[in-house]
């Protein structure tokens, strides 16, 4: 049987024993008449790539003649058209689309997501599934969505030779030579700053870099502050952590950032909730921010210095190496 006929025939024998809830026998007749019809159309359309938009209603009507030529009776031959009526109206259907919370997400959900898309080929599955996984870990975390039909969820998979596979773009990182200048300036700017403070977003933590953020506090023994969504990553006891800063932090983190003559923002968004205007929280510092979405660094009222375009792990990790500082130097 042509390929495009058995998975569509396939398809509906699960709907129809998934959804309509019919026996065994039922669903057996169903196959044998659509079977039948299917031997039919190939016969008389002679196309090897035949598939059910080609069918029209004189293809049906042949096969009715042919069958009453047999001698099959009036009510085999009701049976028969009863099951291709069935069929047909199945295939011509958005299953699910019109259901009580039936609708097109793709425009809604395209806005919020790094990636979007609706499954219509059940051998392109495992692609799309790949491509989300990566879209969603690439870069900075974020949700994906996949609209996986019905249809397409209950579909054979008759030769899994045939699933695309999804190749990752190759990654362009920044050059070696770029990245040790920056963190050497970074690291430069630190030594000579007399009041430098850091301040940790959710990035420390999506990057997987608390561990080496930590390390940089204790040998700089800077203080920071947090994020209001990076407010758990350390204990409000641990001594360099400040606290929350930003429009619903303590009045003294804001006269931290006021006499603070240094800002090295690692992986916050730095948003409207916590700068305000960068010019009034930072009126007497120089402002780093280090951040793997470039998008973070152009919004309204946000002053920067430098911008690094890295991941927060990577710039820390090279900075430890590059720790040539006197590890003894306090910053109070």
């Amino acid at each position: 049987m042509n390929n495009n006929l058995k998975l569509e025939l396939d398809t509906f024998i699960i709907y129809l024993q998934k959804e309509k809830g019919y026996s065994a026998n039922t669903l057996d007749a169903y196959q044998r008449d659509l079977l039948k019809f299917n031997s039919f159309l190939i016969s008389y359309y002679d196309l090897s790539s035949l598939t059910y938009k080609t069918v029209d209603k004189w293809a049906i009507r042949n096969f009715l003649g042919k069958e009453e030529e047999e001698g099959k009776s009036s009510k085999t031959r009701r049976r028969c058209l009863a099951s291709i009526r069935s069929f047909f109206k199945f295939l011509n259907k958005e299953l699910r689309y019109y259901g009580a919370q039936g609708l097109n997400i793709l425009p809604i959900v395209e806005p919020i997501t790094k990636f979007s898309k609706t499954i219509t080929d059940p051998y392109s599955i495992q692609y799309y599934l790949e491509k989300a996984l990566y879209y969603s870990l690439e870069g900075r975390p974020g949700p994906v969505w996949l609209d996986i039909p019905f249809d397409v969820q209950s579909a054979i998979i008759a030769d899994p030779s045939k699933m695309r596979m999804f190749k990752p773009p190759p990654r362009i990182d920044a050059s070696i030579d770029e990245t040790t200048s920056q963190v050497d300036l970074i690291m430069k700017k630190i030594t000579n700053a007399k009041n430098p403070l850091f301040i940790a977003g959710q990035g420390v933590r999506q990057g997987d870099a608390i561990e080496e953020f930590k390390k940089i506090i204790e040998l700089f023994d800077a203080p920071f502050l947090v994020s209001r969504v990076a407010i758990d990553i350390f204990k409000a006891s641990y001594r360099n952590n400040l606290g929350l800063a930003g429009m619903k932090g303590s009045r003294y983190s804001q006269k931290i950032m006021d006499e603070s003559d240094l800002i090295l923002s690692m992986g916050c968004s730095m948003n409207v909730a916590f700068t305000n205007e960068s010019e009034m929280l930072f009126p007497n510092a120089e402002v780093i921010m280090v951040n793997n979405d470039k998008n973070e660094f152009d919004k309204p009222g946000l002053n920067l210095d430098m911008k690094v375009l890295l991941d927060v792990k990577s710039v820390l990790q090279k900075m430890l190496k590059k720790a040539h500082i006197n590890k003894n130097k306090q910053f109070t």
